[in-house]
């Protein structure tokens, strides 16, 4: 008898779920479709109107809407103190260059729409971003933000193994530990091969030694390609 209660009750609680999934099941496709048919239409809706708006007001106080230009990504860090920034606009407008918030040159867009400027980096970070001008002075908005680092110092290695001229010997010696630390983010080679390097930028590279004079070349190379450079040499005797 009472695994028959049991049973009715099991039943009853499986339905009630399914109920539950079933009805769940239709809100969410209900909710899916509004948000398909009802609220992105009506969103699209929004931005083109305010778009136009936009564009209508510019055209009501005598001006053109123009969109800002568009500046190809430079590299994030250079060793040379001069690099091209180049992109596109529209063509017969003046492009002004802005550095760190400051404007710093302006010239006519080319009829194709391209334009290449050559730009002195300062030291450091230069924000680098630009905006167009009209005949009739109309502006655009600024464009994207780029950041180029201008750094033209070779990183600096602290050897701390091996020592100038060391000499090892013994099986267990063959086995040698480079370690050092440089004084910036930068990637590391011993004898070509890439070291990983620790967040305290110290590093450490096992290599294999061999019978007589063995040269270890350690380099630290930088995002901007300046490298630094030490050359050890470790004699070994079996």
């Amino acid at each position: 008898m009472a695994e028959r209660v049991s049973s009715r009750l099991v039943k009853k609680e499986t339905h009630k779920l399914m109920r539950r999934t079933v009805i769940l099941s239709v809100v969410a496709i209900v909710t899916v479709l509004a948000f398909l048919f009802l609220v992105l239409p009506n969103f699209i809706r929004l931005v083109v109107w305010f778009s136009r708006d936009k564009e209508a007001g510019a055209t009501s106080q005598g001006l053109q809407f123009i969109q800002p230009p568009i500046l190809q990504p430079p590299q994030s860090a250079s060793s040379q103190p001069k690099i091209d920034i180049t992109g596109y606009g529209r063509g017969g407008n003046e492009i002004i260059l802005i550095v760190n918030g400051s404007e710093i040159t302006r010239q006519a867009i080319n009829e194709d729409g391209t334009f290449s400027i050559s730009l002195d980096l300062v030291d450091g970070e230069n924000a680098i971003s630009a905006y167009q001008v009209a005949e009739d002075d109309s502006e655009s908005e600024v464009s994207e933000v780029y950041t180029v680092k201008f750094d033209n110092q070779a990183p600096t290695l602290e050897i701390e193994s091996p020592t100038e001229n060391q000499e090892v010997s013994g099986k267990d010696s063959q086995f040698f530990e480079v370690k050092g630390k440089v004084n910036e983010d930068a990637q590391i080679h011993v004898n070509e091969r890439v070291t990983f390097i620790n967040d305290d930028l110290t590093f450490s590279y096992k290599i294999q030694l061999q019978e007589g004079d063995n040269t270890i070349t350690i380099k630290a190379i930088d995002d901007a390609g300046n490298t630094g450079e030490v050359v050890r040499i470790v004699k070994y005797k079996k």
